[in-house]
């Protein structure tokens, strides 16, 4: 593999992990607490790297905060902190990993 490939790599198996868990977490019979802040997790964090990546990624940004939503529990207003802080904090944590 080319230097760079390694990085597109990671990209792709990133992508790929998100949208599994994106898709059970749609698809599962009862929609668990943990699955779905789990893949509002990633969504924050697939945002934050599909910005980062420098290619055309940047145009499957809105990708992320649309399944959080989708995944977000509303019933209250803690559970609506909760998916809130779920997506921040994975995109402020890619936000650390990119500065190095």
């Amino acid at each position: 593999m080319a230097p760079s490939a390694v990085a597109f790599s990671g990209v792709a198996l990133f992508h790929f992990l998100a949208g599994y868990v994106w898709g059970n977490a749609v698809m599962a019979a009862p929609l668990t607490a943990r699955l779905a802040l789990f893949g509002i997790f990633l969504a924050g964090a697939f945002t934050r790297l599909a910005l980062g990546v420098g290619t055309v990624e940047y145009l499957f940004a809105w990708a992320g905060p649309v399944a959080a939503i989708a995944l977000a529990d509303v019933t209250s207003p803690r559970n609506i902190a909760y998916s809130a802080a779920a997506f921040v904090a994975a995109f402020a944590l890619m936000s650390l990993a990119f500065l190095g």
